[in-house]
């Protein structure tokens, strides 16, 4: 192979996935899977152009495609369901705040610690920030838009919820009511993303991270209108203020790999705390960071770090499926909110399309 220009096969709105390709037998289409009904299912394309074909049909989820010689597809059925759950340090109980068919992500107290706000996915494709009591009873809806709007973070004052969106398009921080209305957005148009916002502790600025022709660093903006500036140089993301609003811990990606950081608030002094990791949360206290890494085995676990540095101790108790769940600490540092899934059911099965 000589390389050469790459060519779009696919052209789905935003909140359309379409991903997992494999070349069907002979070469002139791609088998993937895709949500362009509503549910996960696998779709061919052929590579002319031609209309697509939709292989298989009902609530799937249709996943992980591949083609043997004679052209029969074998793909994996898996179905699941996902929980926002709530875990008491203390005692190590974990109590299930709601579940949903799809996946919940992202959760986040508010400073009263009374809801969890969270990020949610519908069968259609689309993402909307959700707000659920803490005591339990029935979630609200915040967001609407028409594209995928995920990580939610309240401001200082409770009175409103911080996301960033996720499309295609460039990503963009946005600011909803905690109530639900109108949205207004916080970071301009920009041909490239601005995400993972957090609000610093007096509510006046934004952290957030800045991708600028690939690279993707860690930025600071006044909440209500200003220049941006870059506050680190290096490859930086997931921002979080500390509870005084001196520091700012931030990860160099979202995978476990990178470590975690601290930097003062204007970007000096920065430290590693820790080796690997990512997805920095501090303690209400601020005397020590949660953050997300693996266990050995390869599922997520919580571990906990001195702003300091030093030995990571995990939180013993809590099993993960899976390694992307992000976490929050309830603003009296008793609480721990997660998603996780559990598996329903997870079948192979064959297809011997029609000649």
């Amino acid at each position: 192979m000589n390389g050469g220009a790459a060519r779009r096969l696919s052209n789905d709105p935003p909140g359309i996935y379409s991903n997992q390709p494999v070349f069907a037998s002979g070469g002139r289409a791609v088998i993937h899977q895709s949500n362009r009904q509503g549910a996960t299912n696998l779709w061919m394309q052929p590579l002319d152009g031609g209309r697509l074909v939709q292989l298989t049909t009902g609530p799937g989820p249709d996943e992980s495609p591949s083609v043997a010689r004679d052209g029969r597809i074998a793909f994996a059925n898996a179905r699941f369901r996902c929980m926002l759950l709530v875990h008491e340090l203390a005692t190590g109980k974990t109590r299930e705040l709601l579940e949903h068919s799809f996946y919940i992500w992202a959760p986040t107290f508010s400073p009263d610690g009374r809801d969890v706000a969270f990020s949610r996915a519908e069968m259609d494709g689309s993402w909307h920030i959700w707000i659920a009591p803490l005591s339990g009873g029935t979630a609200q809806r915040l967001t609407s838009g028409s594209v995928p709007e995920i990580y939610p973070r309240f401001t200082a004052d409770g009175a409103s919820v911080i996301y960033h969106t996720w499309s295609p398009g460039a990503g963009r921080i946005w600011r909803v009511p905690r109530t639900g209305g109108p949205a207004v957005a916080l970071t301009p148009l920009r041909d490239e993303d601005d995400q993972y916002g957090d609000i610093s502790p007096d509510g006046r600025l934004l952290a957030f991270a800045r991708t600028e022709k690939g690279k993707t660093r860690v930025y600071v903006a006044p909440v209500e209108g200003g220049e941006s500036r870059r506050t680190i140089d290096s490859d930086s993301t997931l921002p979080r203020w500390s509870p005084d609003g001196r520091w700012i811990a931030f990860s160099q990606s979202r995978g476990f790999n990178g470590g975690v950081f601290v930097a003062q608030a204007d970007g000096t002094n920065i430290r590693r705390v820790s080796e690997t990791g990512s997805w920095p949360v501090w303690w209400p206290d601020g005397k020590q960071l949660g953050f997300l890494t693996t266990a050995p085995a390869g599922a997520q676990q919580i571990s906990t770090v001195l702003p300091e540095g030093g030995a990571a101790k995990p939180i013993r108790g809590i099993q993960f499926s899976g390694s992307n769940n992000p976490f929050d600490v309830s603003p009296n540092g008793r609480l721990l909110a997660t998603s996780n899934s559990v598996d329903l059911s997870s079948q192979i099965w064959m297809l011997d399309p029609q000649r």
